[in-house]
């Protein structure tokens, strides 16, 4: 339930119209996943009362660095300049929060490459969050556009029976705002879509 709560958070505090007006975008999108970092590591880091902010950090619990292996799907411990890195890491007292960071257009759920890397993604956190136990780790992705029913299938690999995923609309407001991410607002204006898995 962490992804809901950090969203409902973000909702509160956050200005989407900004993101609306730079994800909307096509030619930001090569810099859209370092921009999100940096723009959601404010709120993020004010959300979690944080002790230190990281960018780019390789992922690391205890004195141990971890590198994913995408052709197994396995982590496996490694040296510290070939461990697998975060976008964003947000210490707290208590724990270390990583995040990634990813975003699609809605004209890339039609493209196989697009969506096999967002799965790809899930699949590192996954296998990020069994070997790095204690750490919570999160994929944010940034959506833009206006979905139908058949773009919304594409997200069941994250959000099933099995796992959730959320997502906050920018283009709502009150109680409908955040929802399952397979249960999101269909159609509507094209604007951006924050989920979290």
């Amino acid at each position: 339930m962490i992804q809901q709560s950090l969203l409902a958070k973000i909702a509160a505090q956050y200005d989407f119209d900004h993101a609306n007006k730079i994800i909307a975008r096509p030619q930001c999108k090569p810099f859209s996943r370092s921009w999100m970092a940096v723009e959601f590591s404010l709120p993020l880091s004010q959300i979690l009362d944080v002790t230190g902010i990281q960018y780019a950090c390789p992922y690391q619990q205890d004195d141990q660095y971890y590198k994913h292996n995408a052709k197994t799907n396995q982590v496996k411990q490694s040296e510290r300049r070939s461990a697998s890195k975060a976008d964003l890491k947000l210490a707290t007292a208590g724990k270390q929060y990583w995040f990634e960071f990813h975003v699609l257009h809605q004209d890339d759920l039609a493209v196989g490459k697009e969506l096999n890397r967002l799965y790809d993604d899930a699949n590192r956190v996954r296998a990020l969050r069994d070997a790095l136990p204690k750490d919570d780790i999160l994929l944010f992705i940034g959506l833009w556009g206006r979905f139908n029913s058949q773009d919304i299938q594409q997200f069941q690999p994250l959000d099933n029976h099995k796992e959730c995923a959320y997502v906050l609309d920018s283009g709502l407001t009150g109680s409908g705002q955040i929802s399952r991410l397979c249960q999101m607002k269909k159609s509507g204006e094209e604007r951006f879509l924050l989920a979290a898995f």
